[in-house]
């Protein structure tokens, strides 16, 4: 909302958004002060909790969700893999996860590019020659 000047261009842009809070009852989007009462008037679900942080969340499960198809891709050089994850992950970040959280840029999304990568990543070993110890290895599913 910060490149827009004024209060008729951000309300115009809020109203022409993607809501994810929508009424079960209607469809209708919950209005902002609807949804500061629900968040205050319960108890939260852990320390430091946020409808910001809730949406870090349902970016970084909807990707993983995705990126689990990859599981069993095959034998594939960790090249390869590595690729065809990132390109995944890009084109999921991208189609499915910035238009539903609204970011106008990539910067602010592709937070969950580093951490889908960090996810992936498997830390080397210090008992590993030196020459194997340079190489990134990894699979999809070798985190869990």
């Amino acid at each position: 909302m910060r490149g827009y000047k004024n209060e008729a261009a951000r309300r115009a842009r809020a109203d022409d958004s993607v809501h994810l809070f929508l009424r079960d009852s209607d469809g209708v989007r919950f209005e902002g002060f609807e949804l500061y009462d629900a968040w205050t008037g319960v108890e939260l679900p852990m320390k430091g909790w946020s409808p910001h942080k809730g949406r870090h969340w349902w970016a970084c499960s909807i990707l993983w969700r995705e990126l689990k198809k990859y599981e069993n891709i095959g034998p594939l050089s960790n090249e390869t893999a590595a690729a065809l994850i990132e390109n995944s992950a890009l084109s999921i970040i991208r189609l499915q996860i910035q238009p539903q959280l609204g970011h106008a840029g990539t910067d602010t999304t592709m937070i969950y590019l580093r951490w889908v990568m960090d996810m992936l990543s498997r830390p080397l070993s210090l008992d590993e020659d030196t020459d194997k110890a340079m190489e990134v290895r990894w699979q999809p599913g070798d985190s869990e």
